[in-house]
């Protein structure tokens, strides 16, 4: 059992300075050896919402609060709660994530440190991506009603006035404005983690951030703020101008497939 256990501190180690997948690899093999670890997978959460899996992050944490009583003194129910909020609001899980962050912030108390205020920003940013998830969710709502309605008057054989025909056309253009709203706010979202990575990998997610920008500047100006300057710190270092030319050229036709305000 002591060297079982000894083995995977080993492995946990091992993972620290590793990168995904490979810190995962040598994570799981430190919970075969030792399965009730918390810490272990409390680590293994933070990694894999690292690596933007964020599902297998929250299951993970998840199985940090079951065996915590088999923790180390290091780890605290608050870095568990703090984790799995951050997770679930990655995944745009916004209702639950609130519900860690204020568990997370009822833990701290009143202690006021750099902690508290991160952990007050991101629920203040959770709550306005709930907000804004809602108000989508409402105006699909109503563009369905509106296309719905219709189609109901046209199934009874109930003849249909200009203003249905209007109210139909308007709804079908805003259905359509709304689907890219919602795909280029998730695709420049998906971009914000992944700056860190090579410059060579930035320069390709350059292809698609300006087109998200735009669009952010209607959800999130502070975001859009700062990947466009990230982007544009990217494509000014680009040295290779035939890559700035393509990629400017694919920059013009993001551009023009954008709904219009």
């Amino acid at each position: 059992m002591k060297r079982n256990k000894r083995m995977a501190r080993e492995f946990f180690d091992l993972a620290e300075n590793k990168s995904y997948p490979e810190n995962i690899h040598y994570l799981n093999k430190a919970l075969k050896l030792d399965p009730y670890k918390a810490d272990i997978y409390f680590v293994m959460g933070e990694k894999l919402v690292d690596a933007t899996k964020n599902n297998q992050a929250i299951k993970c944490f998840d199985n940090a609060l079951k065996y915590f009583s088999n923790a180390s003194n290091e780890l605290t129910l608050l870095d568990i709660y703090a984790g799995k909020a951050k997770a679930l609001a990655f995944a745009r899980k916004y209702e639950q994530a609130l519900y860690y962050f204020d568990k997370a912030l009822k833990y701290k108390g009143n202690i006021i440190d750099l902690q508290t205020n991160e952990l007050f920003k991101a629920r203040l940013n959770c709550l306005e991506n709930f907000k804004r998830a809602n108000k989508f969710k409402h105006d699909l709502y109503g563009i369905m009603h509106s296309i719905k309605e219709v189609d109901r008057k046209v199934k009874l054989g109930i003849s249909l006035t200009e203003q249905d025909i209007t109210n139909k056309s308007k709804a079908l253009e805003d259905l359509k404005n709304l689907s890219k709203l919602r795909y280029y706010s998730y695709q420049v979202n998906s971009f914000i983690s992944k700056f860190n990575k090579p410059v060579i990998k930035g320069m390709l997610l350059t292809l698609g951030f300006i087109g998200g920008g735009f669009l952010l500047n209607r959800f999130r100006p502070d975001l859009a703020l700062q990947i466009t300057g990230k982007a544009h710190e990217i494509f000014n270092n680009l040295s290779n101008n035939n890559i700035r030319e393509k990629i400017q050229v694919k920059i013009k036709n993001i551009a023009q497939t954008l709904p219009k305000k």
